[in-house]
């Protein structure tokens, strides 16, 4: 009974074959082997054929236009069917029935010897197709089981394993042993073995015979079912056999083939792949395409099919119906994204739409990028990326674009210049000037001449003004615009007028100074009223100041001239006095060659008044702005305008002793580092000598430290804030106002540690507006002095001034704010006004104000920072000294 029911198993199982079916758009997947009643099962490995199926999946290449690409398999298409053969078990071993002498034997303790080997380990070998060790193993066992043979599964396994490693031997060794093969076992290679005869007639094919091909092939067609089997055979015909062949296999299965709904469909489809032929024949721009392409195109959509889509995508593209063929390319994407021709068609759209991205993601699929017809639309686009990367400042990708651009094709002509953009950017300034150079020699162009001259600047080179190309024009740019940002307008217009005179680009020249300097240059006349208040005791510190002004400015060149004249009405809250003020001034600049330049400015003045008559001052001062930061010297003589005292000077009414109107001779030097592009450090230095009339001379000295950070702030050219230190001192105490006194402030000893606040608006707009705020903690010094006045005998001047002069000791918070603002009311008329307090212990409050109007003889474009009031401290207008 056990080996009636394997016997059964075994013919159930080599009778169940399966018909398998698969979609022909994908690869023709081995057959399979599987084992039952879960014994040992054999697996198959897919055969190569499966390469040939997957190339039929894929699509033969089409005649007359390298853009239809012919799918000829797809969805709906055909299903082929196949056997499974190999299917087998292992037979299970039966027992051996026990005898009465075995059963005695057992009984006794004794185990008799088996009559036959265990026939699993041959099975394992027969599944692993070790069929030279299945053979040996056999010789073994018969030899030594004298009365046993394999079984008859066995011996059928060792057969159809055989047959299978001679087939394999004959599809791998060429045409002519297949030939043998086919001619010694034909049902191998026949309809039940379908899958042999697709890889025996590829081989066949590439060994050129078609006729062995269509021998081989019309063994399937018109008989062989399923009728999937014969749909896919034609379709392997089509990239295997000429033509006329396919023709005639398709003529034969239409007019003899039997065929079902689904295999009915197939067919048709690959008529439908045929027509596209025809059409792809056609020259895209030809009318007939045009009309072929409309009968076919619910088809094309029907079956989804892309290659067919992106041909007629191409065709609307010759017709000039741009919309059209990115309607056919984005749907040929659509039934197949991985689509090379759809693809690049629709990125040819994207390009011209310039829509960059959507063209790069299109073509940099590796697949898209090997095509021709892709190189030169990567290139441009790696060109666009690559400036679009250096537009948002990602000069290191922006260089890659470029490489890879350079890689696609695209001339160095295209390339060099934004090269050189690039490594400018990253401070690469040697490679940027060889790169700039290079296409400058070439094409002598704006931007390579704008690019060699910046790479120039940079490395500290000059940049050679009298070039005849638009280099020189872009050197004087470049120094307009380094003046522009050290507030030397007049001097940057001077150098912009240069630029413009020259080849280059003036519009392009013009974007190197941010802002309209027109009319910086013009002559003006302006009338204003300063107003102070210094508070303090009646007839001694308190100084009320109220004087009206006058003044004119032109320029010549880079030179400048002020003429100022102005009334002082001044009042001490007992005594008046009035006097009048001219002075004038001059600046200009002295070039050193390169970018080096020294400013310089020198301004001489006098007063008339009562009491002490006429005075003389003046003031010289010498600077330069270099990348590091500044420097600055100067040196003067200028009253001290600390009281009516100290500034005109008094006189007893009884018999005409005069004192006071104390001069300051100073020396001093300032300097700025830009230690960051954020933060800057600022020191200053001086030393002052006082002498005045009948006054005791007096020394000073004070040094200021501060720090500044830079903030970015939406409309301001600058917006700092740091600490600061202020430390002054004088040898004598002359805060005071009797005869022999100077009266100004001049303490012992005076620090003042503090947060300081600087900002000013944008330059060149309608208005403009500065402030300079700082407060902190003050601690100061004055010392007693005897109160011997100068001049008198002294018996008289003990009787008259016996009193000692009291000092004292001051702390305590201090503050001082100035803002001033200046607005455009018309092309040649301004208006400014300046605001400033000042409070510090120890010392008398200080009160000012000040307005003025501006007329200009040209037309001035904007406000710019030389337009607004300045020197805070002592209420002038421009052309004050610059003593804090």
């Amino acid at each position: 009974m056990p080996a009636r029911r394997t016997e059964r198993r075994r013919r159930l199982a080599l009778g169940g074959w399966r018909w398998g079916v698969v979609w022909l758009s994908i690869a023709l997947p081995g057959l399979a082997l599987a084992a039952q009643d879960n014994v040992l099962s054999i697996g198959r490995s897919a055969s190569p054929v499966e390469a040939a199926s997957r190339a039929v999946t894929q699509g033969a290449a089409s005649a007359g236009q390298r853009a239809l690409t012919s799918e000829r398999v797809q969805a709906g298409g055909v299903r082929v069917r196949q056997d499974e053969q190999q299917g087998f078990v292992v037979p299970s071993l039966a027992s051996s029935p026990a005898t009465g002498g075995g059963a005695k034997a057992a009984a006794a303790g004794v185990v008799a010897p088996p009559a036959a080997p265990d026939e699993r380990p041959l099975w394992n070998l027969l599944k692993a197709s070790q069929l030279a060790a299945y053979d040996a193993e056999v010789t073994r066992l018969t030899g030594q089981f004298a009365l046993w043979k394999p079984g008859a599964a066995l011996a059928a396994e060792r057969e159809r394993r055989q047959r299978e490693q001679d087939v394999a031997a004959a599809l791998k060794g060429g045409p002519d042993a297949l030939r043998s093969m086919i001619a010694r076992a034909p049902g191998e290679f026949g309809c039940a073995h379908i899958d042999r005869a697709w890889k025996a007639a590829d081989v066949f094919a590439h060994a050129g015979d078609r006729d062995a091909v269509v021998s081989l092939y019309r063994t399937i067609v018109p008989s062989c079912q399923p009728a999937g089997n014969r749909i896919a055979t034609l379709y392997l015909a089509e990239r295997q056999v000429s033509a006329a062949q396919v023709d005639d296999l398709i003529r034969v299965e239409a007019e003899e083939g039997k065929r079902g709904p689904e295999a009915d469909a197939a067919f048709a489809r690959l008529r439908y792949q045929r027509a596209l032929s025809a059409l792809g024949a056609l020259p895209p721009g030809d009318p007939a395409a045009a009309m072929q392409l409309a009968a076919l195109a619910a088809g094309i959509r029907a079956y989804r099919d892309a290659p067919a889509a992106t041909q007629a995508g191409w065709i609307e593209f010759a017709q000039h119906r741009l919309d059209a063929a990115a309607g056919w390319f984005e749907t040929a994407l659509t039934f197949e994204p991985q689509s090379v021709d759809g693809a690049i068609g629709l990125a040819q759209i994207r390009v011209g739409q310039r829509d960059w991205d959507a063209a790069q993601a299109l073509l940099s699929r590796e697949q898209v990028a090997a095509d021709p017809r892709a190189k030169d639309l990567l290139g441009q686009i790696a060109l666009a990326r690559a400036d679009e990367a250096y537009r948002a400042r990602r000069y290191a990708e922006s260089l890659g674009d470029l490489g890879l651009a350079a890689s696609l094709g695209v001339p160095e002509a295209n390339t060099g210049a934004l090269r050189g953009w690039n490594l400018y950017a990253l401070h690469r300034y040697g490679e940027a000037e060889r790169a700039f150079r290079a296409r400058y020699d070439a094409s002598r162009d704006d931007d390579s001449a704008e690019g060699l001259a910046l790479s120039l600047v940079a490395e500290g080179k000059p940049v050679a003004p009298h070039d005849g190309g638009p280099l020189g024009a872009y050197g004087h740019a470049l120094e307009a615009q380094r003046l522009y940002y050290r507030k030397s307008f007049v001097a940057a217009q001077a150098e912009l007028r240069d630029a413009q005179q020259g080849p280059a680009d003036a519009a392009r020249i013009a974007r190197y100074v941010p802002a309209d300097l027109t009319g910086i240059d013009a002559a003006s006349v302006s009338a204003g009223l300063t107003w102070s208040d210094h508070v303090g005791s009646a007839g001694q510190g308190r100084l009320n100041v109220l004087a009206p002004a006058v003044r004119a400015e032109w320029i010549d060149g880079t030179r400048q001239y002020e003429l100022r004249y102005r009334q002082l009405f001044l009042n001490d809250g007992v005594t008046s006095a009035r006097a009048e003020e001219l002075q004038t001034m001059m600046a200009d600049t002295l070039r050193l060659g390169g970018d080096r330049a020294l400013d310089w400015r020198a301004s001489l003045g006098a007063a008339q008044g009562s009491p002490v008559g006429a005075t003389v001052d003046g003031q010289a001062r010498i600077g330069q702005q270099a990348a590091w930061g500044a420097w600055s010297v100067y040196a003067g003589v200028n009253p001290v305008r600390d009281s009516l005292l100290s500034w005109r000077g008094q006189m007893l009414s009884d018999d005409g002793y005069k004192w006071g109107a104390v001069r300051r001779a100073a020396s001093g030097a300032q300097a700025r580092w830009q230690i960051s592009p954020r933060w800057s450090i600022g020191a200053a230095a001086e030393a002052q000598w006082l002498t005045g009339m009948n006054v005791v001379g007096n020394e000073g000295a004070s040094a200021d430290v501060s720090a500044g950070y830079a903030f970015d702030v939406p409309g301001f050219d600058y917006f700092s804030a740091g600490p600061a230190v202020h430390v002054l001192g004088y040898r004598r105490n002359e805060n005071f106002y009797t005869p022999g006194q100077g009266g100004y402030y001049s303490p012992q000893r005076s620090i003042s540690e503090g947060l300081a606040l600087q900002m000013l608006s944008k330059e060149g707009r309608t208005w403009q507006w500065q402030g300079n705020f700082e407060a902190g903690w003050n601690d100061s010094l004055q010392a007693n002095e005897p109160c011997l006045p100068l001049g008198l005998p002294p018996g008289e001047s003990a009787s008259r001034f016996p009193e000692t002069c009291t000092g004292g000791h001051d702390h305590g918070p201090y503050a001082h704010a100035q803002v001033s603002a200046t607005v455009k009311l018309s092309s040649r008329v301004q208006a400014g006004a300046l605001a400033d307090v000042n409070v510090t212990p120890g010392r008398d409050k200080q009160f000012a104000a000040l307005a003025f109007v501006r007329f200009f003889f040209e037309p001035r474009a904007a406000v710019f920072s030389r337009d607004l009031a300045r020197n805070t401290r002592d209420f002038y207008l421009q052309l004050d000294d610059d003593h804090p």
